[in-house]
């Protein structure tokens, strides 16, 4: 797994999200219906807003349940672009960030299980998980 942490300023995380379980190996079919949820005005509103690096669509979990190491409870996932911009549209959730450290990751193939896996590393060596909103 590749990756870089990079500190950003204030930003949102604009798109669709759901409530989804926590599920380290296979297809999350949760996760998969609700990519397949996203109709084309949807995926236009969000081109029309993302304005930040990588500008390319983002997978987000947050929200984790306090057992989010093991493969039980929930997260909210999201499926968006990252953007300085204000949500305007009724369609799309927002996430707003406020001056965060962000690990952008790049996987093939299944995405959870390395995650987790470089989560434990990152916590073993001292890092909290912390979403500062």
């Amino acid at each position: 797994m590749e990756f870089k942490i990079e500190k950003k300023e204030k930003f949102n995380i604009v798109g669709v999200s759901k409530r989804v379980p926590i599920q380290f190996e296979g297809v999350n079919n949760a996760i998969l219906e609700l990519a397949q949820s996203i109709i084309e005005q949807q995926r236009n509103e969000m081109r029309q807003l993302a304005d930040l690096v990588p500008h390319q669509v983002l997978n987000v979990s947050y929200d984790f349940e306090e057992v989010y190491l093991e493969e039980n409870g929930y997260l909210t996932h999201m499926i968006g672009f990252a953007t300085t911009k204000e949500n305007p549209y009724d369609d799309l959730n927002k996430f707003r960030l406020k001056k965060v450290y962000g690990q952008y990751s790049l996987i093939k193939g299944h995405f959870l299980l390395p995650f987790k896996k470089q989560l434990q590393k990152f916590i073993r060596n001292g890092y909290h998980l912390q979403v500062m909103n």
